[in-house]
């Protein structure tokens, strides 16, 4: 798996907090029972299994008559109504559902029981020392339901920053030391201007 791309911009003097979702437990693929038209549209799948709390990215295709609703093969935000329905930020008014039409793929969140996490910010990818050094469960938050990962930087470490421009990386460690880097990155430092 190759990391994904991610570049982060801190304030300095102010809390940081960062959440990214890892979808990596499989795919799915259901069926669409109906969808009510509107802005945002919701879409109703019997037990979709989507995680509750959380915003899915999901890929809808083949629906007939709301054909607004259709992603074309890029990932649309899915947020978490009930253990049945769903809505996504796309305007369908308008537009007629045509039953039995229309299908959502999704990725579930991976299972995260016993995972630890790190991450580090350097000046420089070689430079031996870390402006910053992070781990779970202290600086590094995971949910186990939804696959959640926050990384927090307090605000008194934010304020201490000073650089310009940095590189990180974030490494999920599984129980048995298989270590997955996730998500990895440029780091901006915007200067406070009010300061105690």
């Amino acid at each position: 798996m190759r990391a994904k791309h991610i570049d982060l911009i801190i304030e300095q003097g102010a809390t940081f907090i960062k959440k990214i979702n890892w979808y990596g437990g499989g795919k799915v693929t259901r069926e669409i029972d109906s969808v009510a038209v509107g802005c945002p549209t919701t879409v109703t799948i019997n037990s979709h299994g989507l995680p509750a709390g959380a915003d899915t990215p999901v890929y809808i295709n083949n629906v007939k008559g709301a054909r607004s609703l259709n992603s074309k093969a890029k990932e649309v935000l899915a947020t978490y109504v009930d253990a049945d329905s769903f809505t996504v930020d796309t305007s369908t008014l308008g537009e007629t559902y045509t039953l039995g039409s229309g299908c959502v793929h999704y990725f579930v969140p991976k299972a995260l029981t016993d995972w630890t996490a790190r991450m580090d910010i350097r000046d420089e990818l070689d430079d031996a020392i870390t402006l910053v050094s992070l781990t779970s469960p202290d600086d590094i938050v995971i949910n186990i339901t939804t696959a959640e990962i926050q990384i927090i930087i307090a605000a008194d470490v934010t304020a201490a920053l000073d650089f310009t421009e940095a590189v990180y990386d974030l490494e999920m460690i599984d129980d048995s030391g298989v270590v997955t880097r996730l998500i990895e990155g440029n780091v901006t430092l915007i200067k406070e201007v009010t300061r105690p």
